[in-house]
């Protein structure tokens, strides 16, 4: 009696059958379902309008455009950050080109020359600026709650650029933080212009 008792107790328990829903109940869960679905297709056909490679698309899936979607924010993210740069670049030549045009002025015009003055730069280019500095998550657990990371400041991606892209007071095109190799540069052009012979006016 015991062994059967003991066999009995052994043997795993059934789980209680879960008890059907209210007609109302389920049909208001599928009403919700549906149209979950159908919210997250349209986003999915309004993500695939967006792709430039999914425009000779003949067979449109989910898992086509989330790759595509990965694959073009990726060169997206690139091309950004090689923009910034060139930009910066390109506001230094201009920098250098302004202080070598005022330095002229005052040569032939006097010191009350009117000086040129650099435009000020747009949210365009302030935003663009910022592309290095992004933060991005790792999502160890994936999908669901994740625990919460302690990122810094600004999280730059590149080494230290020959001067800060940050906006001065006046919004106008970035001023060095500190001085570089291409604030030297520019002291030497204006020495160099100053040292010139004087233009005579005939």
């Amino acid at each position: 009696m015991s062994n059967h008792s003991n066999i009995a107790n052994s043997r795993p328990k059934r789980k209680p059958r879960a008890r059907p829903l209210p007609p109302d109940v389920t049909a208001r869960n599928l009403a919700i379902e549906k149209k979950r679905r159908g919210e997250m297709n349209d986003n999915f056909l309004e993500l695939a309008r967006l792709l430039p490679g999914l425009g000779s698309t003949r067979r449109l899936t989910k898992v086509l455009i989330v790759n595509k979607t990965v694959e073009h924010v990726r060169q997206q993210r690139e091309l950004c950050l090689a923009a910034a740069q060139d930009m910066q670049d390109l506001l230094a030549e201009n920098r250098q080109l302004i202080l070598e045009v005022n330095a002229l002025r005052a040569q032939v015009m006097g010191p009350a020359a009117p000086l040129v003055q650099a435009k000020p730069m747009t949210e365009a280019m302030a935003q663009l600026a910022e592309t290095k500095n992004h933060v991005f998550g790792t999502f160890p657990a994936g999908f669901g709650d994740n625990p919460t990371e302690d990122f810094p400041t600004t999280q730059s991606e590149t080494s230290q650029e020959p001067y800060d892209m940050a906006l001065s007071m006046n919004h106008s095109y970035p001023v060095p933080m500190q001085q570089t190799a291409i604030d030297l540069a520019l002291e030497n052009s204006q020495n160099r212009i100053e040292q010139m012979p004087p233009i005579v006016k005939r």
